[in-house]
């Protein structure tokens, strides 16, 4: 690089090694998110559909009991069967984009500016998954995490709103039990579904289609009453009287009085099919 001479104190020409600094002080501070945080998926910004960001599931740590290359490759496909059924039920206006590479650590991955640049790109659901040795020796196989982000919750209520109650971050833990196995417990669950319906539900609030909204708040509270949820019931139960909460502002904002939606009218809302 070459320094400026005594000739070089032109206004224009100084102005130029001004701003020099604050534009590498602003690349510097677009490369870091890459450099000390998780890995972009690109493929978000391909498409303008609503997206599930589905991320790597990874093995455990060397010690404890591993699974075989072919749990994990199972609980891959069946997190990919999961959400091709979900795509199928919403008409394709929701698809799966596959993060490769892409292995969060934890919710403090999911900054402000790393959940706003999602929900500008229409991901309603990050979801990533790993194995970790079982502390029961005689079950058949090790625990299957799997974490969640429920994408608009965490942005507009964790940050936008404050709120320490809806982080929009959730572990799932899968422990088998006996000769069962943590694949299983996962096949028969409905923790994807529920987070997907929550999401869309408070999309849909935001972009003013609340009858939508309200259609994806039944999905949602039917999913989250499911026996085999196995959402840790203090946020379960959190989750529920948010649902609930939304209807109540689904239902403001059609100029309708929340107190007039008996059961009966819900049942009707639910049985109609999203679109």
């Amino acid at each position: 690089m070459f320094l400026p001479t005594r000739k070089s104190s032109n206004p224009k020409r100084c102005g130029n090694w001004f701003v020099l600094p604050v534009i590498l002080g602003c690349l510097s501070a677009l490369t870091a998110q890459r450099a000390f945080g998780i890995n972009d998926c690109r493929g978000i910004t391909n498409v303008s559909d609503y997206k599930i960001a589905v991320d790597d599931v990874t093995p455990p740590p060397a010690t404890g009991t591993a699974p075989a290359s072919t749990d994990i490759q199972r609980l891959t496909a069946e997190l990919q069967t999961q959400i091709e059924g979900i795509a199928v039920e919403e008409g394709g206006a929701i698809i799966a984009v596959p993060c490769s590479g892409r292995r969060p650590t934890s919710e403090l991955d999911f900054s402000r500016l790393v959940v706003e640049t999602l929900n500008d790109n229409n991901v309603v659901l990050e979801i990533w998954g790993s194995f970790e040795p079982s502390a029961i020796p005689a079950t058949s196989g090790p625990n299957a995490r799997l974490q969640f982000v429920l994408v608009p919750v965490r942005y507009y209520e964790h940050f936008l709103n404050n709120s320490q109650a809806m982080s929009g971050v959730y572990l799932i833990l899968y422990t088998p039990v006996g000769t069962g196995t943590a694949l299983a417990l996962f096949e028969k669950s409905t923790e994807l579904r529920a987070s997907v319906a929550l999401s869309m539900a408070l999309k849909k609030i935001k972009e003013g289609h609340n009858e939508l909204a309200l259609k994806y708040l039944c999905k949602a509270e039917s999913s989250l009453k499911q026996q085999n949820s196995r959402i840790p019931k203090p946020k379960r139960d959190a989750l529920l009287l948010y649902t609930r909460d939304l209807e109540v502002l689904a239902l403001t904002n059609n100029n309708k009085t929340a107190s007039l939606l008996t059961e009966e009218a819900k049942a009707n809302i639910c049985s109609a099919p999203v679109r």
